[in-house]
């Protein structure tokens, strides 16, 4: 079918139709997804021979994609609609069609009679458990067993896993199977007819109070009515820094989003309280990182220095880093008692480590990687002062590479001191027992060639493997022995051969 003709529209508002007539019916507007039979009008871009303004009959919805009746397969994205829907004498409401399921059970178990008032119903957008009645809201493969509005009771769930995660449902009635995006879930209304929105909540950690404004950024919104399955009413999200909030999914959805019911009328928002600015000495969380602080996002510290003039302070963590810890005031929180608690044990102060005697010029073999990370752990390094920190500053010992490049911090027990033939190797930008070929050695002591203690020998290739310090071949290949068996005498670096 081709676009529309004889289309009339009954009446408008602020510009905007509100109610149609076609074919002797009459059509209101609606905010909700189109269903097979509804008129949709063309309200975003033109695209082919579909132009923005006509009217088409929709035939379904299958999430961000309408479809309508065309010649052709058509459909367009669901924002470039509006869906007009016709008005006939309305269906009994959710309350009604479950109590009359209900009646029609009780007859058939003999229990009808007198009965206790009936609860209130509502429904929910998630994936239907055996059991639970579902109601159709937005039939479009029903092989003619069931329609909009139907109640139904299921019977299997999730017969099918894909990668949406489930939902398709069986049910009492029919055998045909039904699709989540089709059905919500109808639940007893168990709030108070009445009930008043909390005028505070408390969302990780923080106090955020009720306002009457649209979201912003830092916000927490809490949907009360949504049809969109992926957020759920009730629960609290955090509003990002576009605008957005993440999905039970991980996805970005936006909070407003009139087809998915999403509107100012019910979205409550939630603007964080101010907390007191923090001094040193209070105990805080991080709740942020846009300074580039060396301390995470979850962190817990005390207060240290704070910036005079400036909206910062420094957050010392037990046991983390002491250099570029400084925090916005607005990215931290006070602590709560228990975050305090937590705290106090951690900073309970640990068994002294033992550590070396050191000195500059000793050489060292790195435990640990650097405070900044630009010497990584299992490294040999030069001890080049020993007091380059400050009070606030554990990593107070300086040291580069042998050949004088890349250098980094370092606590003392981060360092094992070299001592005897592991310095020499180390001056040589080597590590320990990294003989090279053309050293001359002097044979320690040699089991397998006892002839050779005490003797000088020439290194004739590369060592290899790593048991007792290597393989090493002496003398062209005439002897093998241990690295761990053999002295360096003259490196091949130093070497000068007489002739």
């Amino acid at each position: 079918m081709a676009k529309l003709t004889g289309v009339k529209t009954i009446d408008m508002v602020n510009g905007e139709i509100t109610k149609i007539e076609y074919d002797g019916a009459e059509y209101a507007k609606v905010d909700e997804h189109a269903q097979a039979g509804d008129v949709v009008q063309v309200v975003g871009r033109s695209w082919g021979t579909i132009e923005k303004g006509d009217f088409y009959i929709a035939k379904y919805t299958d999430g961000r994609f309408t479809h309508i009746e065309f010649p052709r397969r058509a459909n367009g994205y669901t924002s470039d609609f509006e869906v007009f829907r016709k008005i006939t004498a309305d269906k009994p409401a959710l309350d009604s069609r479950v109590d009359a399921l209900e009646e029609r059970v009780d007859k058939l178990e003999g229990k009808a009679g007198n009965a206790p008032a009936k609860p209130q119903y509502k429904t929910e957008n998630r994936h239907a458990k055996v059991g639970e009645r579902i109601l159709i809201a937005n039939a479009t493969q029903t092989d003619g067993k069931y329609a909009n509005g139907d109640v139904l009771t299921v019977k299997e769930a999730d017969i099918w896993r894909f990668a949406g995660g489930g939902g398709t449902v069986h049910v009492e009635e029919h055998d045909r199977q039904i699709y989540p995006e089709e059905y919500a879930v109808i639940v007893e209304d168990t709030a108070p007819a009445n009930a008043k929105p909390a005028q505070t909540i408390e969302h990780n950690g923080a106090t955020y109070e009720l306002v009457s404004r649209k979201a912003q950024p830092g916000d927490v919104v809490v949907f009360t009515e949504n049809e969109y399955r992926c957020l759920e009413n009730g629960t609290p999200y955090k509003v990002e820094d576009g605008g957005g909030i993440t999905d039970r999914d991980g996805d970005y959805a936006a909070v407003y989003n009139r087809f998915n019911g999403r509107t100012e009328a019910n979205v409550l928002v939630y603007a964080p309280v101010a907390q007191p600015k923090p001094k040193t000495g209070d105990i805080v969380v991080i709740t942020a990182n846009t300074s580039y602080s060396n301390n995470k996002v979850g962190d817990i510290g005390k207060v240290g220095r704070i910036a005079e003039g400036m909206s910062r302070a420094e957050v010392l963590v037990p046991g983390g880093p002491t250099r570029s810890v400084w925090t916005e005031f607005a990215e931290m929180r006070l602590a709560t008692p228990a975050e305090v608690a937590e705290y106090e044990v951690n900073a309970k102060p640990a068994a002294k480590p033992k550590t070396p005697k050191l000195s500059e010029g000793d050489y060292a073999k790195t435990l640990k990687d650097g405070e900044f990370g630009d010497i990584k752990a299992g490294t040999i390094v030069e001890i080049t002062d020993l007091d380059c920190g400050d009070s606030y500053d554990s990593y107070e010992i300086c040291a580069e590479l042998p050949d004088g490049g890349e250098h980094d911090y370092f606590r003392p027990q981060d360092l094992e001191k070299l001592d005897g033939k592991d310095v020499a190797f180390a001056k040589l930008g080597r590590k320990p027992n990294e003989f090279k070929k053309g050293d001359i050695v002097r044979v320690l002591d040699d089991e397998e060639y006892p002839e050779l203690n005490g003797k000088l020998a020439e290194v004739s290739r590369e060592p290899y493997g790593s048991c007792g310090g290597g393989n090493v071949e002496l003398n062209e290949g005439t002897a093998l022995v241990l690295g761990e068996d053999i002295k360096l005498i003259a490196p091949v670096e130093s070497r000068v051969d007489v002739v």
